[in-house]
C-alpha cells in the first residue's frame, strides 16, 4: 500500500513538473510574440511618419465613361461625368484631363482652343463648352420663361421638368440668394424694356445692376444724338470757290453779290463771261510756258485771254439763244438751278 502511494505521489511530482515547464515555455512565447507586435507596431509607426513616394493611382476612366455621341444632350453628358467623378473620388484637378479623349466635335474643339494655363480648370472647359453648344445664362432664362404646361404630359414629370429648368439658370448650388435675386431682376427689367433695347442688349449679356444700367444709359445717348437735327453746310448758288481771295466777277447779263456769289439772269437767257477771269487759275492748271495762243502764236495766255486782240474769242453755241448748248465755262457758276 505504501508502495503504492509513493508512485502516485511520485507520478503527481511529475506532472506538476511537466506542467510547470509547460507554462514556463508558453510564457516565453507569449513575451516572443508580445516583443514582435511591438516591433511590428514600430515600424509602422515610424513608416507612417516617413514621406510617401508621389505615386498616382492609375485612373481608368474607361470603365466608367463612353465615347460622347453626336445626339447626346451635352449637359446630360457633363453631368454623368461630374457625378462619376464624385462617387469615385477623381481629383478634381484632374476632371479635364479625364473627360478630354471622350470629347467629339465642338466640345473637343472649346478644349484645345483653352490656354495651357487654363487646361486644368474645369469649371472654364465647362462654360466653354455650353457656350459654343448655346447653352448660356440667357438661353436659360427663355427656356424657364417659355414652358408651358403639356396635357398630354404626366403634371408630375413637368413638375420636374420645371424645377430642373429653374435649377439650371438660377444654380443656387454657386449662387447665393443675394445673387438669386439679382439675377430674377435683371430678368424681368430686360423682357420689360422695348424689343430694339432689348434685343440690342441681348448681346452685351450683363451680369449685374450696374453693367445693365450703364448699357441702357449708352443706347439711349447713342439714339439721342442719332435723333438730333443735324446742320447741313450752307450753299450759295453761285459761288465761285478759290483758294485765293475772291475777286468779284464780271458776269454780262447779271449783277454780283459783295460775297462774289453771281445772281444769275432768268433760265434760258444769253449768258456771256469776261474774258479776262482769273477762276481758270486753279490748282492743276499747266505752266505758263507750257501753253500756246492760237491767235497770236505767243507762250504763257490761250487764245480766249489773249491780250494781243481786242475781240474775244467767238462762240457760235452761245450767240444764237436757239442754239443755247448750256455749256458752263466757270467753276461753280450755274445755269438755272442746276449746280456744279
Amino acid at each position: 500500500m505504501e508502495d503504492l502511494l509513493k508512485a502516485l505521489v511520485s507520478a503527481t511530482a511529475t506532472q506538476q513538473e511537466s506542467n510547470r515547464i509547460i507554462q514556463a515555455q508558453i510564457g516565453a512565447v507569449m513575451e516572443a510574440q508580445k516583443a514582435d507586435h511591438e516591433l511590428l507596431k514600430a515600424t509602422v509607426q515610424s513608416l507612417a511618419t516617413q514621406a510617401p513616394p508621389s505615386q498616382e493611382t492609375r485612373i481608368r476612366a474607361s470603365c466608367y465613361l463612353q465615347k460622347m455621341l453626336p445626339e447626346d444632350d451635352v449637359e446630360a453628358y457633363l453631368r454623368a461625368f461630374e457625378r462619376t467623378a464624385t462617387r469615385e473620388a477623381w481629383p478634381a484637378d484632374k476632371w479635364v484631363g479625364i473627360i478630354s479623349p471622350f470629347l467629339i466635335g465642338e466640345a473637343q474643339n472649346a478644349y484645345y482652343d483653352l490656354e495651357e494655363v487654363q487646361a486644368t480648370d474645369y469649371k472654364l472647359l465647362k462654360a466653354e463648352i455650353l457656350a459654343r453648344f448655346g447653352v448660356t445664362k440667357a438661353v436659360r432664362a427663355r427656356r424657364f420663361s417659355n414652358w408651358t404646361y403639356q396635357e398630354k404630359t404626366p403634371p408630375r414629370t413637368q413638375m420636374f421638368d420645371l424645377m430642373h429648368l429653374a435649377r439650371k439658370w438660377l444654380q443656387p448650388e454657386h449662387q447665393s440668394p443675394t445673387q438669386i435675386v439679382e439675377t430674377l431682376v435683371l430678368d424681368k427689367f430686360l423682357r420689360r424694356l422695348p424689343r430694339s433695347l432689348r434685343e440690342w442688349m441681348g448681346q452685351g449679356n450683363p451680369g449685374t445692376y450696374d453693367d445693365m444700367v450703364a448699357q441702357v444709359e449708352r443706347y439711349l445717348a447713342a439714339k439721342n444724338f442719332e435723333d438730333s437735327p443735324r446742320r447741313s453746310p450752307k450753299v450759295v448758288v453761285g459761288s465761285i470757290p478759290t483758294h485765293r481771295k475772291a475777286q468779284p466777277q464780271k458776269v454780262f447779263g447779271s449783277t454780283t453779290r459783295s460775297n462774289g456769289s453771281a445772281i444769275l439772269p432768268a433760265p434760258g437767257g444769253p449768258v456771256r463771261y469776261s474774258d479776262h477771269s482769273d477762276t481758270f487759275r486753279r490748282g492743276n492748271e499747266p505752266q505758263r510756258n507750257s501753253i500756246q495762243c492760237f491767235e497770236c502764236g505767243e507762250l504763257g495766255h490761250i487764245r480766249a485771254r489773249c491780250p494781243n486782240t481786242s475781240k474775244p474769242m467767238q462762240c457760235g453755241l452761245g450767240e444764237d439763244p436757239r442754239n443755247f448748248c448750256g455749256l458752263i465755262c466757270l467753276t461753280g457758276l450755274v445755269e438755272g438751278t442746276q449746280t456744279f
